[in-house]
């Protein structure tokens, strides 16, 4: 049995699969069940390299973190180093009716050790030689305006594919001076990841590699931020600390207080604009909220197309702050900041929108907003 035309054969060394034409002739299978299968494979392979990715991530070996068990729990492991996909989950596949057997893996016709070998191995070099292929130097909280007298620093941090030079916080800063806030600002840069534009660096090699970086790389960013934090707090032990993020920048801060209520340190306000993180998680926002003294902020928008689709899709429907208000544990014994769910969907009309708004948004007199 041979296989029509080279659509069949480019995909195989795409998934870099070695196969035995016998096999498959021997099983019985028809040519068009065999590219349906090939096509499931594509299908799995983008998923395995998503997971295998996320497995890399710090992020993911938090207790708290409940995303991570969704992603593992899709019908793809990997035993002894081959991915052992899950076809018997496909209602009315015929292949996955003759290929049912236990631990098979399909490790017999059609090989994926080797995808499983290189895939982890890619990616795994990849994350781990990623701070080295940065300039770690551009890293880390420097001034958007200097004023160190003050009794008050304001952190800004930006979301995905925010990696810029020296004006990435200029829209903060223009909302700042229009509100005339004159308290000490600094911008916080993180390994966000860039790219040549949004499709390119979230598609990356069919793996949306771009993206699940960029979300393991909150945790990292998390733990330099709060060590900033802390020596600043060293330095100044009186200052207050107001963490400001947008997007996935709302994402830094919330590992930020999770890995600051671990180690007992407080930060003053924090406020979350359009946040690309979870709100369903009750124990993870109850650690968060513990960590800051006064309140937390969370502006969200239902107009938010971005995090309504986009981020929704990627994140297995998970449910954004941005979206929403935020869920959390109470308990009577444990002192918690105050939090206010902000709904600005009257203000705010997309994702983008939110810098721009700022001086709006902080002049909502219903709240007495501690930056002001």
């Amino acid at each position: 049995m041979s296989i029509n035309g080279n659509l069949d054969e480019q995909k195989f060394e795409r998934l870099n699969l070695s196969y035995d034409l016998s096999l498959i002739e021997l099983l019985g299978i028809r040519k068009k069940e065999f590219r349906s299968f090939l096509n499931i494979m594509i299908k799995y392979k983008i998923m395995c390299d998503e997971i295998l990715l996320l497995i890399d991530s710090k992020e993911i070996s938090r207790a708290h973190n409940e995303e991570t068990a969704n992603k593992l729990n899709m019908g793809v492991s990997v035993v002894g180093g081959a991915i052992d996909i899950g076809l018997a989950l496909i209602p009315g596949m015929a292949l996955a009716r003759r290929i049912t057997t236990p631990g098979m893996a399909i490790a017999k016709g059609i090989k994926t050790i080797s995808a499983a070998k290189k895939v982890g191995s890619n990616i795994s070099h990849k994350v781990k030689s990623y701070d080295r292929e940065k300039n770690l130097m551009s890293y880390g909280l420097s001034d958007i305006t200097k004023n160190s007298g003050s009794k008050t620093l304001i952190i800004c941090i930006d979301g995905f594919l925010s990696e810029g030079g020296t004006e990435q916080f200029t829209d903060w800063n223009i909302s700042f001076q229009t509100l005339n806030i004159t308290h000490w600002r600094k911008g916080y840069r993180w390994p966000a990841t860039t790219g040549s534009g949004l499709a390119s660096s979230l598609f990356n090699n069919l793996g949306f590699s771009g993206w699940y970086e960029a979300i393991g790389n909150t945790a990292k960013a998390a733990s330099r931020l709060l060590s900033d934090i802390n020596f600043i707090y060293e330095l100044n032990p009186n200052i207050k600390i107001i963490l400001m993020g947008h997007s996935l920048g709302a994402r830094v801060i919330y590992n930020t207080l999770l890995q600051a209520d671990e180690k007992g340190i407080k930060v003053s306000e924090a406020y979350l604009f359009g946040g690309a993180v979870s709100r369903i998680n009750k124990a993870g926002w109850m650690a968060a909220l513990k960590a800051v003294d006064n309140k937390v902020y969370n502006f969200y928008s239902a107009n938010d197309k971005i995090l309504k689709n986009l981020y929704k899709g990627l994140m297995r429907n998970d449910e954004p702050i941005g979206l929403g208000e935020i869920k959390y544990f109470k308990n009577k014994n444990i002192k918690l900041c105050d939090l206010h769910n902000i709904d600005v969907t009257d203000q705010i009309d997309g994702h983008t929108k939110y810098k721009e708004k700022l001086p709006e948004l902080l002049r909502l007199k219903q709240y007495n907003f501690g930056v002001l």
